[in-house]
C-alpha cells in the first residue's frame, strides 16, 4: 500500500514539473515577451516565464535595431532643389515595461513595411517642416541646428509609439 501510495506521489509530481516545464517561455535579451491574460500584462526581456494555457498567451516581440533608408527630394525658400539622403535605425524602447506595450500596441497589427512607411512619413514630415523655411545659404550655414530640430521632431514621435531613435544620419546634396 504504501509503496502504491508513494509511486502515486511521485509520478503526480513528475506530471506537473513536466506541466510546467512546457508552460515555461523563454526569450533571449534581444526580445520581449508579452503575457497577456490572467493576471494582466506582463512584459518579459531575456528571461523567462510560466505561460498558462488557455488562460494566457504569449507573445513575442523583437528588439533588434531596425534601418530604414530613403532619399527626399525638397526645395528651399530660395527654389534651389535638394536631394537628400536619409538613414534612420530604430528601435522598440525597451527602457521600461509600459514603453515596450506601447510599442507592441502600434505595431503589432502592421507589417515591417508598414512601420518602415510610417517611420519614413515621420522623417519626411519633420524635414518638410524645416527645409523648405531656409535658403539655401541658411542651411549651409546653421546645418547642425536644423539637422538637430529634425532629430527632436523624430525621436519626439516615435516614442510616442513606443520606439526609440538610435540613430538619424541625414546628407544634403543639391
Amino acid at each position: 500500500m504504501f509503496c502504491i501510495a508513494l509511486l502515486s506521489v511521485i509520478v503526480s509530481v513528475l506530471i506537473i514539473i513536466a506541466f510546467s516545464l512546457m508552460m515555461y517561455r523563454k526569450v533571449p535579451p534581444n526580445k520581449a515577451l508579452i503575457v497577456f491574460g490572467l493576471g494582466g500584462r506582463r512584459v518579459v526581456v531575456g528571461g523567462g516565464i510560466l505561460v498558462i494555457p488557455f488562460l494566457q498567451v504569449g507573445v513575442e516581440l523583437s528588439l533588434e535595431i531596425r534601418q530604414l533608408k530613403t532619399i527626399i527630394e525638397l526645395y528651399t525658400s530660395d527654389n534651389v532643389c535638394l536631394n537628400i539622403q536619409v538613414s534612420c535605425n530604430f528601435k522598440v524602447d525597451s527602457s521600461y515595461a509600459h514603453t515596450i506595450l506601447k510599442a507592441y500596441e502600434y505595431i503589432s497589427s502592421k507589417t515591417e513595411e508598414e512601420v518602415e512607411n510610417i517611420i519614413k512619413e515621420i522623417i519626411y514630415e519633420n524635414i518638410r517642416s524645416v527645409i523648405p523655411k531656409h535658403t539655401f545659404y541658411q542651411l549651409n550655414e546653421k546645418s547642425e541646428q536644423i539637422i538637430e530640430d529634425i532629430k527632436r521632431g523624430v525621436e519626439s514621435k516615435l516614442s510616442q509609439m513606443g520606439l526609440k531613435l538610435e540613430l538619424l544620419s541625414i546628407e544634403i546634396k543639391n
